[in-house]
Order: structure tokens, then sequence, then C-alpha cells
């Protein structure tokens, strides 16, 4: 889930700043296992924002809907990235100053490390002005049904091309307790993550990853149950385990007050 890579700031200081009454919103909690790790995570969701916490409560990523901006925090840092549609080009060309500082040091070295380097980056470097089709992630329905925190849902398996890597069962959006806020939230955010691969694609020819936001969004419902094999061959297993409805601190749902705006080449 992260950097999706990424004003705030201002308006998270003036909050801070005045006493606030907290406000009911909707809490899911989850269960992440990465192989033999288990890792508890919650998702806040009020009125258009979503706060996603990791296993420690903190905080680390913010997703205002009305903005379409989605803000990665570093607390270690005290820093903020943003990400929305007018920064991509910013980000954009950052990668292409990366690209063509790579092909500079490539183009420096003598020409049997060259070639060794081209070889082990998949010839990237030397096929500058292509560009690769990404491949399209998809969930199709078993027909079998599952249920996750007392809630139904419908068993998919999960493509990445023609190569099965999971599967997720998918509850109704009105069968979770916020849902349909959820499933416009992350369906924004799906539209921001497209336009940065394609963006970036056309810079980069390499492969590019599959939005893993999109299937979600086009099954037309909340994966509530998913398993997948992660790069290095480890099960991820993510499940939900409870959605109440609790007083959240406004807080929660802004960048703190003193966290500076980071690049991302930070």
């Amino acid at each position: 889930m992260q950097n999706f890579l990424y004003g705030l700031a201002g308006t998270a200081a003036l909050a801070l700043a005045l006493p606030q009454a907290a406000t009911a919103e909707i809490i899911l909690e989850l269960e992440e296992r990465d192989g033999d790790e288990i890792y508890p995570v919650q998702m806040l969701i009020a009125s258009g924002k979503l706060a996603a916490l990791d296993e420690d409560g903190e905080v680390e990523m913010i997703f205002d809907r009305a903005s379409a901006t989605i803000y990665t925090l570093d607390h270690d840092d005290r820093s903020f990235t943003r990400l929305n549609r007018e920064n991509i080009d910013a980000l954009v060309g950052q990668v292409d100053t990366a690209m063509a500082e790579m092909r500079r040091q490539l183009e420096a070295l003598p020409p049997e490390q060259r070639e060794m380097a081209e070889r082990m980056m998949g010839g990237m470097m030397g096929n500058a002005g292509a560009t690769r089709e990404r491949p399209s992630r998809a969930m199709r329905p078993t027909g079998e049904q599952g249920e996750a925190a007392g809630i139904r849902c419908a068993w998919h398996n999960v493509f990445v091309g023609d190569e099965q890597v999971g599967t997720a069962c998918v509850a109704a959006p009105d069968a979770v307790p916020g849902g349909d806020e959820l499933i416009a939230m992350m369906t924004a955010m799906s539209e921001i993550y497209e336009e940065l691969l394609d963006r970036i694609a056309d810079s980069v020819p390499m492969a590019m990853p599959a939005n893993p936001i999109m299937p979600m969004t086009e099954a037309g419902g909340l994966p509530i149950r998913s398993t997948e094999m992660t790069e290095d061959g480890t099960e991820m297993q993510i499940t939900l385990l409870a959605v109440r409805e609790e007083a959240v601190d406004p807080s929660r749902f802004e960048v703190p007050a003193g966290y500076r705006e980071a690049s991302f080449d930070d």
C-alpha cells in the first residue's frame, strides 16, 4: 500500500491550534501477514478523506478526495510528499533527469562494462524512447463464497496478465460500513495511479507494474480477505478483522504541523 508516492500544512497548523471535537467516523481494522510476520493495520474514513495507519498506529498515508491528493508521511524525517495531477509533471521530469544521468554514466564506461550493465538492466538504456505495455490486472469470480468480520464476500482469482498471482474475497460496498465512500476514494486514487504509471512508462522503457487498485474498482466491491505472492516468493495475506464507528481526532486526517514538504528524490 505507500507513495502512491503522495496548502494542507497550513490548514493542519491552524487545526491543531484550535480545540476540536472528535467526529464519529468509520475505522477498519485489518491484519497483514507477510510470511511469518503479522502486522495490525487500520484505515480511518472521514467525509471525503482516508488515513492509513501502520502497525505502530502512525498515519503513513492520507488521501483527500476533494483535491484528489495523496500525502505520504515520513515521521522520522518530519516530512511529507504529495501526489496529484498537478505535480505528476514534476515527478516525471525527475525520472527523465535520472534516466539521462544513467545514460551519461553508462556512456562513460568501457565497452565491456557498458554491455554488462545494459544486460543487467534488460537493455532498457539502449531503448530510449521505446515503451512497453503494462500488464493488466484483473479479478475473475470463482463462484465460491467466504466471510470476514461477519461480512459475506465472493471469492475471485487475481491475475496479472495470464498469470494467477493470488485470490481475493470481495464484499459488496453496501455490506461494509463506509464501503460506498471507500470504493469512491479508491476509484479516485486508481485514476491518479494509472495516469502516473502511464506517464512514467512513456519516459522509462522498462516493464511497469500493473495498477493494484484498478481490479478492486472493476470488481465493484471491496476485498476483505486476500492472498498474494510477493516478488520474493513469500505469501502476503490481508484480512479485515472488524469495522466500527468511533470518534476520531480530525487531526489524523491532516499533515502534522511543522512537517516540511519533500521532493520525490529526497
